[in-house]
């Protein structure tokens, strides 16, 4: 036997001809499952954020802010997508949501810095359940700004429409510090993050006192109407046009500062002249033709002058919570911790309903039909503002 024949039966009898000469079914797995693993690997690097150029245990923002070092420390290494909200309590929420979403797409820790002030006097603890290694209470913007270890989305500074908003990288190496009173969308995935903000909305656990509000309201609706909250249609009119009657105290802060009168708020602000509450009537009587069985209507609005004239021209069929603990809160003081409690038991109550009526221009109503799951096409929802539903969820 030759030299060539007797290499040629040692190949034909080796392990590796016999995987060779196998089906190319098996090939075909075999390759796929180095390709797994590789994709396995690389995330887990990535997760780890193992760059030896960086080093992230030493954030030299968080040494600033001792109160944010201990809670930003716990998962040392890890990728960290940090977002400072700010405004209004529907923007707030809708800020929080999107950026949980977008942090569990990405593999980063979430951290959310809720700061209190004229738009919002209340911490979030008064208001939800949360984990105090994610609370910080003090912003680190300026910080992240001039920081090597953070990229920067500062959506606040020159607010523009969704549409101009840059979006979200989260492929970068570094953290990423995001300040918005806006929803937060990535470049990636983007669809499957907006399917994941209402079930990060539906997590929000509401504090006690929310809940005893939801549960004291409920029972006044039964007792007045007979029927439970799904039995009803949901109807959010925000139609304060006066933004120093709406934010008490905001003219002071000029047009300058972020929290102040911007033209953006300006704009929304002319905007709502448009949810005025009889152009809700307008759309609750049409309904009426069309849905003969809505008897009851839960109205929450910013305004005594809605609420009061639902109550005239619906009589019976309009509901309105009353509470003691609602005093004070209409027309001025709507920022205090007892009357933001309160808008979040009517937002949680409003996302029960069986239909909701939503104002055009509000991030409340968007917060509401996010978590409610209404449907436009089935009739659940509509805009009882002029014009249609213009501008909501941007």
């Amino acid at each position: 036997m030759s030299r060539r024949t007797s290499r040629a039966t040692m190949w034909k009898g080796s392990l590796f001809h016999e995987f060779f000469k196998g089906s190319t079914r098996r090939f075909r797995c075999s390759l796929l499952i180095l390709c797994l693993l590789s994709a396995y690997f690389r995330t887990a690097r990535n997760a780890r954020h193992w760059n030896p150029e960086t080093n992230f245990d030493l954030d030299p923002c968080t040494q600033n802010y001792p109160a944010a070092a201990e809670k930003l420390y716990h998962d040392r290494g890890k990728r960290k997508l940090v977002v400072e909200v700010s405004h209004g309590l529907g923007n707030r929420l809708r800020a929080v949501s999107s950026a949980a979403a977008l942090a569990r797409i990405s593999n980063r820790q979430l951290h959310i810095v809720w700061i209190q002030d004229l738009h919002l006097n209340a911490s979030i603890r008064d208001l939800l359940y949360v984990s105090d290694n994610q609370i910080i209470e003090h912003s680190y913007l300026q910080c992240a700004l001039s920081s090597g270890t953070y990229v920067v989305y500062d959506y606040l500074s020159d607010p523009v429409d969704e549409s101009r908003r840059p979006k979200i990288n989260t492929h970068v190496s570094e953290h990423i510090y995001i300040r918005t009173a806006y929803r937060v969308i990535g470049k990636e995935k983007e669809a499957y993050a907006a399917s994941l903000v209402k079930v990060m909305l539906s997590r929000l656990r509401p504090s006690p006192t929310v809940l005893d509000f939801i549960n004291r309201i409920e029972k006044q609706l039964a007792f007045q109407s007979g029927q439970s909250t799904r039995g009803t249609v949901g109807v959010h009119i925000r139609m304060q046009s006066d933004l120093e009657r709406d934010v008490p105290g905001i003219s002071s802060l000029g047009n300058i500062d972020v929290r102040g009168a911007t033209s953006r708020m300006l704009d929304v602000a002319a905007l709502r002249h448009s949810c005025h509450f009889k152009h809700f009537l307008n759309i609750i009587r049409h309904r009426q033709l069309e849905f003969p069985f809505e008897n009851t209507y839960i109205i929450s609005s910013d305004c005594t002058e809605a609420r009061d004239g639902m109550i005239q021209e619906l009589g019976s069929k309009a509901f309105v919570p009353e509470l003691p603990e609602y005093g004070g809160c209409m027309d001025g003081n709507s920022r205090s911790t007892v009357c933001v409690q309160l808008a979040l038991a009517e937002m949680l109550i409003l996302s029960r309903t069986s239909s909701f009526i939503y104002s055009s221009h509000s991030s409340f109503s968007e917060v509401v039909a996010l978590l409610g799951g209404f449907k436009r096409n089935l009739g659940e929802l509509e805009s009882g503002c002029l014009g249609g539903p213009d501008l909501l969820f941007k």
